[in-house]
């Protein structure tokens, strides 16, 4: 018989944990897929709803703005979250059962896109109102190119690689930042999204501008983002990231000073 372990709030085998985990592996695997089609399907739509929000959307459309701009959000940083989204969900059901484990878990995860959502949602709105989304007219030109630059030399900043940190070591990140119950499981997946957002923020607005939200562009982040997370050998990687970044960048500014 498989031994119990001794956790706050009830004895819970090694198996029902596995089982907790299943659950959240099938659970993260639909989900994905799901916000993919949804993201595809809506796409020519979005960006009309960007514009709407400048001129005063009607409460509906800001409502089907907002939980769209969510979608994105899931459909591009899930990936990237699952290792963390997996150590808490073991954690949670070790310590509450399997029932509470799952609720929590959920609700972990609903902390961190919520705070991806409203930074995804006012972004754009942001960018819109600058002039910086679309076709880019005189000096806005040389928005994608300072964008890239900028978020090239980032990625070399130390408070990039203190956030990269903290993503990419979940067991730590989730014994260290333990809050039990369920308002704990929020704030954690807030805490934890502050950080990933400190990681990838400027990712996010070079694809917002210079990848003219692109399906295509978004799915290419999307892995560029997971594969630094799961990078261990070094900085190398996020470096290369960086590297590139200045050196697009550079070129298109260059362009843009052409006229090209």
């Amino acid at each position: 018989m498989a031994a119990s372990h001794d956790w706050p709030g009830g004895n819970v085998t090694p198996t029902s944990v596995a089982g907790a985990v299943r659950w959240v592996l099938v659970s993260v695997a639909a989900t994905l897929a799901l916000s993919w089609i949804v993201t595809g399907w809506t796409a020519p739509d979005y960006n009309g709803l960007v514009m709407m929000q400048l001129a005063g959307a009607a409460p509906m459309d800001m409502l089907l703005f907002l939980i769209l701009s969510g979608v994105m959000m899931v459909a591009m940083m899930l990936p990237s979250a699952l290792p963390m989204v997996g150590a808490y969900g073991r954690l949670a059901a070790a310590g509450a059962g399997r029932g509470e484990g799952r609720l929590c878990t959920g609700i972990f995860s609903a902390g961190y896109f919520l705070l991806w959502t409203v930074f995804a949602a006012v972004s754009l709105v942001v960018l819109a109102a600058l002039g910086f989304m679309g076709d880019l007219p005189g000096l806005f030109r040389f928005v994608p190119g300072g964008l890239l630059v900028a978020m090239g030399l980032y990625q070399l900043t130390a408070w990039k690689q203190f956030c990269l940190r903290q993503c990419r070591t979940p067991a730590g990140f989730v014994i260290t930042h333990w809050r039990a119950g369920r308002r704990g499981a929020l704030r954690m997946g807030l805490h934890h999204a502050a950080y990933c957002l400190g990681c990838c923020w400027l990712l996010m607005l070079v694809l917002f501008v210079a990848g003219a939200m692109s399906l295509l562009w978004m799915a290419v982040f999307a892995v560029l983002i997971l594969a630094e997370k799961i990078w261990t050998q070094g900085e190398l990687f996020p470096r290369a990231i960086g590297g590139t970044g200045v050196a697009v960048g550079s070129v298109t500014l260059v362009l843009a000073g052409l006229g090209l």
